[in-house]
């Protein structure tokens, strides 16, 4: 697949489109061996991100490299965004895990020195 048919199948995403043609899509995704998954990191509009956060969270953690996991973490900016229910709980269950709970850290410095409080009581759910 090249780089139009991943845009083809991100368009899909679409919370607009009809139901069977977002499954269809998140299917096909989810079925790309290889895929750049860093594309679904709140791709174009946020009519995308719900079922873009889907697939990142129903995704092999194994497949997810530290960049979109730092990604994930940058989604709890605001919990009333699309996807963000999902994320919250993907990375609640992932909080064992060394490597993510270094990217946490840095994510709740990140927080303290852009003085983002919403962001940073996000994060310090993901904890309790």
């Amino acid at each position: 697949m090249n780089s139009s048919d991943y845009k083809h199948l991100i368009n899909e995403l679409n919370w607009n489109l009809p139901k069977n043609i977002q499954l269809l899509a998140q299917k096909k995704i989810k079925s790309i061996e290889g895929f750049n998954f860093s594309l679904l990191l709140q791709p174009l509009g946020k009519q995308y991100w719900e079922n873009a956060a889907i697939i990142l969270c129903s995704t092999n953690k194994e497949l997810l490299n530290k960049s979109i996991i730092a990604g994930l973490f940058d989604w709890l900016k605001d919990l009333n965004w699309p996807g963000a229910t999902h994320v919250f709980n993907f990375l609640k269950t992932q909080m064992s895990d060394a490597e993510v709970n270094v990217i946490w850290r840095e994510k709740l410095l990140q927080a303290q020195e852009e003085q983002d409080d919403d962001w940073l009581m996000n994060l310090k759910m993901l904890s309790k």
